[in-house]
């Protein structure tokens, strides 16, 4: 019978220490994830999270942006820099071949869109490799190619850049992309221009038609689920620079696109993708071959990215 009580007990004491110490745990663990210093209305919703795990997250993600988006004066002042990450567009596949050639992604004397992309890319980098507060992180094979050391760069996709760009305490991750849509299939393949065309239907039948709608200009797609408004704000700045210039904005949304595909990347409020141009609109692919064209859409996006951090 003692032996028996003795076990009882025993049991109870151990059952209540590890009661007792997964209290204490817990409670560690709440205090170290403090909702303090968060506005009054977020930490309201935070403490209504029971799943210690999901708040940590959470909090983790608050503590992030925070440490990157408040306070930029002060942080640059105390010798940080401001990471731009920039996102490979589209890149080599397994089996060797552009994106851009597999997925018709093709300008109008049938290059691949990443032939335009790395021009503006390595513009883009110089551009911001100037300024002393800014530091460009992206991918080492893109890096290479962004310094003129390479010329190859393998496809990723979105969601290991925004892990890279978490990784790198990226301010805002950019992506330097052309478009390619084209009103009709021509029976030599896509093209982007007015007039009366020889066309096919999806079955390859050939017909005559009369184009007058075409696509030609810029636009930016910006994020529409960034709560901060920098993203918008950037892309209308943009708009604004190259617009003045006397560079054509697209009809979509005048050149300025709020894209929901970011809401998947709740990581990065701040991500755009520049369109700079129709590559299937033989007119808007001659201006981006011009060198000094390049140098003043690049020249844009620096500037009106530092126009926007200014305004905020």
């Amino acid at each position: 019978m003692k032996e028996t009580k003795t076990r009882i007990l025993t049991g109870t004491a151990l059952l209540a220490a590890a009661i007792m110490f997964a209290t204490v745990s817990t409670a560690e663990e709440q205090l170290s994830y403090t909702t303090l210093g968060q506005p009054e209305s977020i930490s309201a919703v935070l403490s209504k999270e029971n799943n210690i795990v999901y708040l940590k997250q959470a909090i983790e993600l608050l503590k992030s942006i925070d440490d990157i988006y408040v306070n930029i004066e002060k942080s640059l002042s105390d010798g940080k820099k401001l990471v731009v990450f920039v996102d490979p567009a589209h890149g080599k596949l397994e089996n060797g071949a552009w994106e851009g050639e597999m997925t018709g992604r093709l300008s109008a004397t049938g290059l691949p869109e990443e032939y335009y992309s790395i021009m503006l890319s390595r513009e883009l980098f110089k551009t911001l490799s100037v300024n002393r507060f800014i530091e460009v992180r992206s991918t080492e094979d893109f890096m290479q190619v962004m310094k003129g050391r390479s010329n190859l760069y393998k496809n990723i996709p979105f969601v290991d850049t925004v892990r890279l760009a978490a990784e790198a305490g990226a301010f805002i991750i950019v992506s330097e992309h052309l478009n390619n849509i084209s009103s009709i299939v021509k029976a030599s393949g896509l093209m982007n221009i007015p007039g009366v065309h020889i066309t096919t239907d999806r079955w390859g039948n050939r017909f005559l038609s009369y184009v007058k709608d075409i696509h030609r200009g810029f636009l930016t797609l910006y994020n529409k689920y960034d709560a901060t408004d920098f993203s918008r704000r950037y892309a209308l700045n943009l708009k604004e620079a190259l617009v003045a210039q006397g560079m054509r904005a697209n009809n979509w949304q005048m050149g300025a696109v709020p894209d929901d595909r970011f809401s998947y990347f709740v990581d990065f409020p701040i991500s755009v993708i520049y369109e700079s141009g129709f590559i299937s609109n033989p007119d808007d692919e001659e201006l981006l071959r011009d060198p000094e064209y390049q140098r003043r859409i690049v020249r844009g996006q620096y500037e009106s990215l530092l126009e926007t951090v200014r305004e905020v």
